[in-house]
């Protein structure tokens, strides 16, 4: 399942997304308010951890790229928390983007589509 908007694409991921994934979890800025940056190892696991979510289920923390240039900018979706909350159980929408792409509204861009596929498309899939 692919979403699309005036300027994004949210699609499965792909191999050539794993380096720039890498570096951008690598920032200290992207990941300021994380324990931690991650190593090339865990951010590997981690997006191929999205990558078989989205194959299992049709959903997921989907890539996105900028259509324009189909350039890899982060990741945008839906994700079930493991872990508890409050609110659990819950499907919540998140996101993490390179630093170059702040402040540009793709973030709010992804996650409306990313909502509106919960509330429209996503009820058979969920």
């Amino acid at each position: 399942m692919e979403l699309k908007t005036e300027r994004l694409l949210l699609r499965q991921w792909r191999e050539a997304d794993y380096e720039p994934f890498a570096a951008l979890n690598a920032d200290p800025d992207v990941m300021a308010f994380y324990p931690s940056t991650q190593t090339a190892e865990r951010s590997l696991e981690m997006a191929k951890y999205f990558q078989g979510l989205i194959a299992e289920k049709g959903w997921g923390f989907w890539a996105i790229e900028r259509l324009s240039d189909q350039r890899f900018l982060g990741f945008v979706g839906l994700h079930e928390p493991s872990y508890d909350l409050p609110v659990t159980p819950c499907v919540e929408i998140g996101w993490r983007l390179s630093k170059d792409a702040w402040g540009k509204g793709y973030a709010t861009e992804a996650a409306k589509a990313a909502l509106g596929f919960a509330f429209e498309i996503g009820r058979a899939h969920v």
